[in-house]
């Protein structure tokens, strides 16, 4: 295989990898009284069959009961990518329409599935049952590929962004051609051209970064930028320039030039783009940031603590809205104290971000603005000003423009309180008494400030018993500044197989966010709900740790890096 033909295969390996990795991951269990009082259990979970080339086979299971009777029904689908020419993410709503007459009880409400489309019936689905069902397993050829086991919409309508994304490259594998951003509007096929090693790479782009330092009241300053035009146009964050008194500006080959402007900036998205008196520079090339697709690799080239040249690899891991008007791209490529303002690259050597910051504390959570935020600033650009006339024009800098961390406290304290409404386990035992539907329920009582009250809350439901349920609230109020750290790890949930209990169905084990402070900082209680004197039925202690919990481990991590990201920024505004 010729070396070109081995870098767009690693592409798609990058995007199959991905997608075999999330799909198993997700899993949809609901329980649903029927009118005549007995109890339907339903589980969907999809898994790869088989997901190393241009072929796919997709496992989706469905496990049904009622009364502890189980069917087992199996869908195995097989369809070649490159046959896959659309699709779209449908919702279904068990709560109203899954069972005509029927009352949703425990589980989830809602599902979301991936539905695939091909032109013509290329996908082969066989039926299997077990027990077995006459008239025995069912093979059908069909114009759709389905998988039905999305808890989340997030995750469903990435999973067919990936898909597509690998039904291109597989067509384009057969036809010897692959597509190309070209310029700010479009994208177009081109024969034969395909993504770069990431040595080419470095050696394309190299050349176009620059270091940029200077003197600040603060003390000295250095970060990243990198060449948009022969003439000395360059793209860097706003931050790495705002405080200077005097800048300079060193080239990959050594050349220094001490006389900087600036041409336009954009505090929202902490951009600018300054000049220096250079002729025939090479100048890197720049891609569409709206055609980006997730799980495709990426690299950052900067000049961290002044090495300049440094690549580092990855994969672009989403597109955020990190405020109204602002987006960011997120990736595990590393990023480093003078990687500021450093161009995010694509495979082909396009410019298609600039690299901006990362999240305190963690790793895998690094983030830049998107290039055509630069494109926009170039068709903008202002008479050459110098830095001082810049300082003057924008004002005092904030603590938040100063602090360049992230998301503010405030958006992050929101994306928490919205994330944490989505942990969830769920799961039914049985014993010699009767079926217990239990359900965990990640909860965010109050997470306004730095300090918060979060916890869970936890339902025990007797399924044929005329019994009402239990509940029991687990909270923990703690200041977020006192947080030392924490980790992502697999918990029991309430269902596992013991003497006199057996598991039916649901989740065994699920992910908690475990989340710790210095000795005794948390204060902890626990609430017996759904009784007379339930007021009186509370328990307090202290702790230095708690746990959150979560059916998928990638949101588990996520929620982890945004409770450290709000410690950190929660240490900053304590003045002592």
């Amino acid at each position: 295989m010729a070396p070109d033909s081995q870098t767009n295969e690693r592409s798609l390996k990058d995007t199959l990898n991905w997608l075999k990795e999330t799909i198993p991951l997700q899993k949809v269990h609901y329980v649903i009284r029927l009118p005549d009082g007995r109890l339907n259990t339903d589980t969907y979970q999809t898994r790869v069959g088989a997901l190393d080339s241009c072929d796919v086979v997709l496992v989706d299971e469905w496990v049904y009961s009622i009364d502890m009777n189980t069917v087992t029904t199996t869908f195995r689908s097989t369809a070649p990518l490159a046959a896959l020419s659309g699709g779209w993410v449908e919702p279904t709503d068990h709560g109203d329409k899954r069972v005509e007459g029927g009352t949703l009880i425990d589980g989830d409400r809602w599902a979301y599935g991936v539905q695939l489309t091909s032109k013509t019936k290329d996908v082969s689905v066989s039926v299997f049952s077990s027990p077995q069902m006459p008239p025995g397993p069912l093979t059908d050829r069909t114009d759709r590929l389905s998988l039905q086991s999305f808890n989340d919409e997030s995750s469903a309508r990435r999973v067919l962004t990936a898909f597509l994304h690998a039904a291109d490259l597989c067509r384009q594998k057969v036809a010897g051609t692959v597509t190309v951003a070209d310029g700010a509007a479009s994208a177009r096929p081109v024969t034969g051209q395909v993504d770069l090693t990431t040595a080419q790479i470095a050696k394309t782009v190299s050349p176009t970064v620059v270091v940029i330092q200077g003197k600040a009241d603060s003390g000295d300053v250095q970060g990243s930028g990198f060449i948009l035009s022969k003439d000395g146009q360059i793209a860097t964050n706003l931050h790495v320039i705002r405080d200077l008194s005097v800048a300079n500006v060193q080239l990959s080959d050594g050349e220094l030039f001490d006389s900087v402007s600036v041409l336009a900036t954009d505090e929202k998205r902490d951009l600018a783009i300054i000049k220096i008196a250079g002729l025939n520079l090479p100048a890197v090339e720049l891609g569409n940031s709206d055609t980006l697709t997730v799980g495709e690799p990426v690299i950052v080239v900067g000049s961290p603590v002044g090495l300049q040249g440094t690549v580092t690899a990855g994969i672009l891991s989403s597109v955020r809205q990190l405020s109204e008007g602002v987006k960011v791209i997120q990736t595990d490529a590393a990023v480093n104290p003078g990687n500021s303002g450093g161009p995010l690259v694509n495979g082909r050597g396009q410019a298609i971000g600039v690299v901006s910051f990362k999240l305190h504390a963690t790793e895998g959570l690094n983030f830049a603005y998107p290039i055509n935020y630069i494109r926009d600033l170039l068709g903008n650009l202002q008479p050459p000003m110098t830095l001082e006339h810049m300082r003057a024009a924008l004002g005092p800098a904030t603590a938040a423009d100063r602090q360049h961390a992230g998301p503010s406290l405030k958006d992050t304290l929101d994306w928490l309180k919205e994330k944490i409404a989505l942990g969830s386990a769920h799961c039914v035992r049985s014993d010699d008494l009767a079926a217990v539907s239990m359900s965990e329920q990640s909860t965010a009582f109050s997470l306004d400030s730095c300090t918060g009250v979060l916890g869970r809350v936890m339902r025990f439901a007797p399924i044929a018993l005329s019994r009402g349920q239990s509940e029991f609230a687990f909270r923990f109020t703690l200041s977020l500044s006192m947080l030392t750290g924490g980790k992502v790890a697999q918990v029991d949930t309430y269902c596992p197989a013991s003497a006199g209990a057996r598991f039916v169905s649901g989740d065994r084990r699920a992910y908690g966010v475990i989340l710790t402070s210095k000795p005794n900082e948390i204060s902890a209680s626990r609430t017996a709900l759904g009784y007379t004197d339930a007021s009186s039925v509370v328990e307090t202690s202290s702790t230095d740790n708690f746990y959150l919990i979560f059916e998928e481990e990638s949101l588990a991590q996520r929620v982890l890096t945004a409770f450290l990201h709000a410690a950190d920024l929660c240490r900053k505004k304590e003045p002592f």
